[in-house]
């Protein structure tokens, strides 16, 4: 009976959290600004590798040649914490996969035959894009549960495009 109630007391410490997180994102040269929100859970392998998956959204509206932007985009990534992740603070950078559907409304200039601008028509570009992730970040937990950071990061994709940016993040660990 007293092993039992010693097995009991002994609480082991979540591997799991959850974060949550809005920042901005610069796309392409830098020229389209959007508003980015971020959903990611991470999994504490040890005390130097953790793993995350997550789900980012972005938005734009209003630009001299892009009315309209945004992005759906899924990551997969692992961390190095060369500091160790003592559950208290954790440096960590890292890398992965990313994977981004975007679509933005461009105007397209509408030239005559003799080589005259007339007016712009709006033109509609929707692509799926595959990259990987750069990513440095910082995190401090709060009694043992709360979680805040920031994070930094680039996208470059295969396709010539870029996508980097900044995230203020808060968390729970699960």
């Amino acid at each position: 009976m007293l092993l039992s109630l010693e097995a009991v007391a002994q609480e082991k410490k979540s591997q799991l959290d959850y974060q949550f997180g809005a920042g901005m994102s610069f796309l392409g040269s830098g020229d389209i600004s959007t508003i980015l929100f971020e959903n990611e859970v991470n999994y504490k392998i040890n005390q130097y590798f953790s793993s995350s998956i997550g789900i980012n959204i972005a938005k734009r509206n209003g630009h001299h040649s892009v009315v309209t932007a945004s992005f759906l985009q899924g990551n997969l990534n692992a961390f190095f914490s060369p500091f160790k992740n003592n559950n208290k603070y954790n440096f960590r950078f890292g890398g992965g996969c990313s994977l981004m559907d975007i679509s933005y409304n461009t105007y397209g200039a509408l030239k005559l035959q003799n080589g005259i601008v007339q007016g712009q028509h709006p033109k509609l570009i929707n692509k799926t894009i595959l990259g990987f992730n750069i990513i440095i970040e910082n995190s401090y937990t709060i009694k043992e549960k709360y979680i805040i950071g920031f994070k930094l990061f680039t996208q470059p994709f295969y396709d010539g495009n870029i996508n980097s940016g900044s995230i203020l993040k808060m968390g729970i660990k699960i």
